[in-house]
């Protein structure tokens, strides 16, 4: 019976319902056709902005599917008007914090103008370099700057800010802190901090930091030394001026300082290490792909008896440096255990978005030209001289007196 009653329809011509039928496939086709024309044209333009490093394919469990839903119920159902684009920096903060990673972070738009303002070079504030510690969610100090507030009053590497001016941060509001502990020259910030069992509460005047700052001398009649507070844009450059000037005094030695000092641009620092080390890799870089990226050294340089202090506020591009030196075996490194930065970040602007804020990301580690690893481990010295006791609490240290620099004197006069 069922066949004879599709060869009527046949013989007949389609009926009615074949008609609706055969338009509404036609309609539901375009409509995906559509779609996924849509979608193509979207990911073409997010990558044309300069977002495709970041962009990802979702599969259906990756959608956010959750995090729509409550979008939907909040718009729908909360009892008071909602401010939305503040509802999305809060999603967006969220997302990157759920990473658990403690050096990648979604600045606004105050927050990434901080931060170009620091690395400018000139800021009023108080010269300390934090961090947020993520498996406490606690302020952390890498190290102050040398002869800025945060180093006259004592702050030292290792210890967590818990409070600014009496109002308490968490490590994940580690911008919003900062911004705090900015402000205009002269006036007054108070810092609590936590030190082992001690709660130290600490009254800093701001100034005008510049970070800019490259302290250099001849020591002992015919040594060089040159302390590097930060690896910021342009030190390559004023390091080269600075080191041609001690080598044209005929000096016998050098010693480059990184104590405190907590990295900078990786660009730069391997531009000086050009200058020390031999042809070849200074240090090299893998992503989450596994893909290798090696930045490299040339074969021009000069030869010369070498020494770096390192102790554990030396981060990061002072690593690098460090590392590259000891493995090609052209200096000495002295000091203590370094910090343990083997991590590297990229700035990205969301300015597509309709404001000039931005991410930080983490999106790659790096390692020593013999393959070791840094992040969590640091780099170990050569020559192991911990700062004597009594010098650990003075504020200002005399050269002849500091007994790591009379050690790195001592290495280069044998």
């Amino acid at each position: 019976m069922e066949v004879i009653e599709e060869n009527k329809r046949r013989e007949n011509g389609p009926t009615k319902g074949d008609k609706f039928l055969k338009q509404l496939l036609i309609i539901l086709i375009t409509i995906t056709i559509t779609f996924v024309v849509t979608i193509q044209y979207v990911r073409y333009t997010v990558n044309k902005e300069g977002l495709a490093m970041f962009s990802a394919e979702l599969t259906e469990a990756e959608d956010f599917s959750k995090l729509k839903k409550v979008y939907q119920l909040v718009k729908g159902n909360y009892y008071q008007d909602v401010d939305y684009a503040t509802l999305e920096q809060a999603a967006i903060r969220g997302l990157v914090d759920g990473l658990g990673d403690q050096y990648s972070y979604y600045m606004d738009e105050e927050e990434f103008a901080s931060f170009n303002e620091e690395m400018e070079g000139t800021f009023g504030g108080i010269g300390l370099y934090l961090q947020n510690n993520t498996q406490l969610d606690v302020i952390q100090v890498i190290s102050p700057l040398k002869d800025t507030p945060g180093y006259k009053a004592d702050i030292r590497s290792g210890d967590y800010i818990i409070a600014v001016d009496g109002v308490e941060y968490k490590g994940s509001e580690l911008s919003t802190a900062v911004n705090k502990m900015k402000g205009e020259i002269g006036t007054t910030v108070n810092l609590t901090i936590i030190r082992g069992n001690e709660q130290l509460q600490k009254t800093l005047t701001r100034e005008l930091i510049d970070i800019n700052k490259m302290e250099y001398e001849i020591l002992d009649g015919n040594i060089g030394y040159i302390a590097i507070s930060l690896f910021d844009e342009n030190v390559s450059t004023e390091f080269k001026e600075v080191y041609d000037e001690l080598l044209s005094k005929n000096i016998s030695g050098l010693i480059i300082d990184l104590r405190d000092n907590p990295g900078g641009f990786l660009t730069e620092v391997v531009k000086i290490a050009d200058m020390l080390v031999p042809e070849g890799t200074v240090v090299y870089t893998i992503d989450n792909k596994g893909q290798r990226f090696d930045l490299k050294s040339n074969k021009d340089r000069i030869e010369i008896p070498l020494v770096i202090l390192v102790n554990e506020g030396s981060a990061s591009a002072s690593e690098i440096l460090s590392a590259a030196v000891q493995d090609y075996k052209v200096g000495t490194i002295v000091g203590t255990n370094t910090y343990g930065k083997g991590l590297v970040q990229t700035v990205k602007s969301l300015d597509i978005l309709g404001e000039n804020s931005a991410i930080k990301l983490t999106t790659s580690e790096y390692f020593t030209p013999n393959g070791n690893k840094i992040n969590k481990i640091g780099v170990k010295p050569d020559v192991e001289v911990e700062l004597s006791e009594e010098l650990k609490n003075k504020i200002i240290i005399e050269k002849k007196e500091d007994n790591q620099l009379q050690k790195a004197i001592e290495i280069l006069k044998k």
